[in-house]
This record gives C-alpha cells, sequence and structure tokens, in this order.
C-alpha cells in the first residue's frame, strides 16, 4: 500500500508540474526539468528621452519618467484575481504601477511609471529597482502576503530588476511674486 502511494504521487508531481527529458551531449548526459507555469521577469528599467524644456520641476521633487519592460518567460498565461501587478523602489519609496490582466507566454509589455525623485540628486545617479508580482501582488501589505506575489510562477526568485540610472540635469522653476 505504501508503494503505491509513492508511485501515485510521483505521477501526480511528474504530470502536473514537470516533464523530465534526457538529452545526449558528448557522451555526458543531463536531465532537464521543463517547467509548466507562467515565469515573470523585469527586461528593462529606463528613463526614456526628456527634452531639456520640459527638465523642469518645483519645490524639491523631481518627477522622472520611467519604463519598466515586463515578460512572461514562461510557457503558461501568467494571470490572478488581482491582475499583475508592478512595482518601483527608489531611495526607498516604493511607487505602485500600473496593474495588467494577464501575460501570455513569451509577451512583453512596457509600463510607464512616475519616481519621485529628491531634487538633491539632480544630475547623479540614482539605483532604480523594479519588481513585477511583488509579495502580496500590490494589493496585499507585504507583511502577510505570499512571498513570491500572487501568480504562482516557476521561479518566484527573478521578478525584481536593478539598474543605476544617471539624471539629466533639471531646472528649478522659482514662481515669481504675483504682488
Amino acid at each position: 500500500m505504501k508503494n503505491h502511494i509513492i508511485a501515485l504521487l510521483t505521477l501526480l508531481v511528474m504530470s502536473v508540474s514537470m516533464h523530465a527529458q534526457t538529452i545526449s551531449k558528448s557522451s555526458h548526459y543531463t536531465a532537464i526539468l521543463n517547467l509548466h507555469g507562467p515565469d515573470l521577469v523585469v527586461t528593462q528599467v529606463k528613463m526614456p528621452y526628456v527634452a531639456p524644456q520640459f527638465r523642469l520641476y518645483t519645490g524639491n521633487t523631481i518627477k522622472i519618467p520611467i519604463e519598466v519592460t515586463i515578460k512572461n518567460k514562461g510557457n503558461e498565461e501568467a494571470r490572478s484575481g488581482f491582475g499583475i501587478h508592478t512595482s518601483l523602489k527608489v531611495q526607498g519609496n516604493k511607487t505602485d504601477g500600473e496593474t495588467i490582466v494577464r501575460l501570455a507566454p513569451n509577451q512583453s509589455r512596457t509600463l510607464k511609471m512616475t519616481a519621485h525623485i529628491n531634487a538633491s540628486l539632480n544630475g547623479r545617479y540614482v539605483r532604480f529597482l523594479a519588481t513585477v508580482d511583488p509579495p502580496g501582488g500590490g494589493r496585499i501589505p507585504e507583511q502577510g502576503a505570499p512571498k513570491g506575489g500572487v501568480v504562482h510562477e516557476t521561479n518566484e526568485n527573478n521578478n525584481t530588476r536593478a539598474v543605476n540610472i544617471k539624471l539629466p540635469v533639471y531646472t528649478r522653476l522659482n514662481p515669481k511674486n504675483l504682488d
């Protein structure tokens, strides 16, 4: 009876989540596991070109446009009842990005966000950390949320990308006294 249960569990795991293949390569044999499911990754984080005449700010905060490109590298559609959420962290501040309904296998999508940067970093390098499907999926507080987000993926450890971007120089506008 014990052997039957073990055999059934083995078959269930193999049929539901993965298939094993053996490939011959120069008389060496390597086992490759083909995992089935979505795999969300951030493929690019960049600041689009901002014309000099639009590089203006007031106060102590510069609003920087950021584009985050995500991709489903898996072999199944990525979706969740909460949607697929993105976030951006800059200087310890988290900005919520767009939420999309689904992403097909090998499909990419570029999402636009706005980062609020302290003006003291004007013209300097700034570290941006983009995440797709963050813990809690952006809707549940991170403390009680599933660590890998709400979309069950084949790899939950590749959902972030950090880049250092040099900010262009922005010009501060001083409002004129209207007295």
